[in-house]
């Protein structure tokens, strides 16, 4: 029985644009922080590594499918 799983592209392009936001984030925190609006910085901060925590998920995920995929393939 075949185990459904997401397209790898879809997966990496998905980890690009979480990681795109993370530094869109990372950014504007720092702006903010110059500013002197250090609450929203911080959340700001928080959420930046919020998502580049799920870009790498989901590179480490895609990984290890590929990992898997391989091993099916040699047996």
């Amino acid at each position: 029985m075949a185990i459904s799983t997401p397209a790898p592209s879809q997966d990496l392009s998905t980890a690009a644009l979480a990681d795109a936001a993370a530094t869109d984030m990372a950014g504007a925190a720092q702006a903010l922080a110059r500013a002197g609006d250090p609450e929203t910085a911080e959340v700001l901060r928080v959420m930046a590594r919020h998502n580049r925590v799920l870009a790498l998920k989901l590179r480490a995920t895609q990984g290890a499918a590929q990992d898997r995929m391989g091993l099916v393939r040699m047996f």
